[in-house]
């Protein structure tokens, strides 16, 4: 969704901008290493917001004694 709002308001810039700019010259090598960055940058930020929760609040994960 950002990047669809990004290449709506252009006169602001970022990466849905640059996305489209690629997309529109037909640089689909630029628009497939733009979209692997957010996939890789997404899946970073799942991994430390899990770290994070587990430092700061270890017991989240707490389960019943009897099953």
């Amino acid at each position: 969704m950002l990047t669809l709002v990004e290449g709506l308001v252009r006169s602001e810039g970022g990466i849905g901008s640059m996305l489209l700019n690629q997309n529109k010259h037909l640089h689909l090598d630029a628009v497939f290493a733009i979209q692997l960055v957010i996939l890789l940058v997404g899946i970073l930020q799942d991994y430390l917001f899990g770290v994070l929760k587990e430092l700061f609040c270890p017991y989240t994960n707490l389960t019943l004694e009897r099953q």
